[in-house]
């Protein structure tokens, strides 16, 4: 069933199956249509381990319906994709990003000339259902996990975890036993970055939380939280406090520099576009900023550590 989804979806996104000597099932693109690749590794009603590096000549858009699947994955692209009751947007950067789907129609959309790549998981409900049994938690908790992951969301284990699946691949007579492995250690780094990020005594701060890092590329108004939250600007500022030590101004700021920082180490984005990218669209307020926080401007940090990003 996974095997037909998938040569479904990307012959109609333009991609070709080819002879793969190696593990897994490997895809390249029509050149009419663009650029690039999609490798895939898939282990039926259980998971799926999917790479892609895509770029299309024109607009792309596509149709589909889906199995149920919970995904996580490291993205560096400009795709968008909707369900018919909500939208998970890639935008530009690297970004975390997870996704809890049911049974349903989808639709991609990818825009032209510009570069998509990803190393995500997919698990499929018995998995999924295997793995909370394991941690002693809901299945419906995993569900509100990987949601939970749906943005820009500083997860630095999480990002390092997908660097590192990128670049190894198991032998083919190990590879259940290690993809599934590593679908258990990436549900643990989720939970203690979650547990780290937000403290679960907090409703109203988790959901201030999640707005933050999820409009952390967008203005931010105090009052949009606080609505987002259904209390009052006085309620929200003074629990936000509370728990996090920091106003929910600094909090913003310190977000934004850490990301900016993340790009800055693992990205060849010009300092324009990673301030852009975490809500500086004037530039030199960025530069200012950076430099208050840190004491060096954002190419001096990516140049002082560049032998540490290599």
């Amino acid at each position: 069933m996974l095997q037909h989804y998938y040569d479904n979806y990307l012959t109609k996104l333009g991609l070709q199956k080819r002879l793969s000597k190696g593990l897994g099932y490997f895809y390249t693109m029509n050149p009419a249509i663009g650029m690039g690749d999609f490798w895939l590794y898939i282990e039926e009603d259980d998971f799926v381990i999917c790479q892609f590096d895509l770029q299309f000549h024109q607009f792309i858009s596509i149709h589909y319906h889906a199995p149920s699947f919970l995904s996580v994955g490291l993205y560096h692209c400009a795709a968008i994709q909707r369900t018919k009751d909500r939208e998970m947007v890639f935008t530009k950067g690297q970004q975390i990003i997870g996704y809890s789907g049911i049974k349903q129609n989808f639709s991609s959309h990818f825009h032209p000339n510009l570069r998509a790549r990803c190393t995500s998981i997919a698990l499929q409900p018995a998995l999924a259902k295997k793995i909370a049994q394991q941690f002693g938690v809901r299945v419906s908790d995993l569900h509100d996990l990987f949601r939970y992951f749906n943005g820009a969301i500083y997860a630095p284990s999480v990002a390092q975890f997908f660097h590192q699946l990128k670049h190894f691949k198991p032998h083919n007579s190990i590879a259940k036993q290690y993809y599934e492995s590593k679908i258990f250690e990436v549900v643990a780094l989720m939970l203690h970055e979650k547990t780290t990020i937000v403290h679960p005594e907090y409703n109203e701060i988790n959901e201030a939380l999640h707005y933050i890092h999820t409009n952390i590329a967008q203005s931010i108004n105090l009052q949009d939280i606080a609505d987002h939250c259904a209390v009052s600007k006085s309620t929200l500022t003074t629990k936000f406090k509370a728990q996090t030590g920091l106003s929910i101004a600094n909090y913003i700021t310190k977000k934004r520099i850490i990301l900016a920082q993340q790009a800055l180490l693992h990205t060849n984005h010009s300092v324009a576009e990673i301030a852009d990218y975490v809500g500086y669209p004037n530039v030199s307020s960025f530069i200012k900023r950076f430099k208050l926080e840190l004491g060096i401007t954002p190419l001096q940090f990516r140049t002082q550590n560049m032998q540490l990003c290599r």
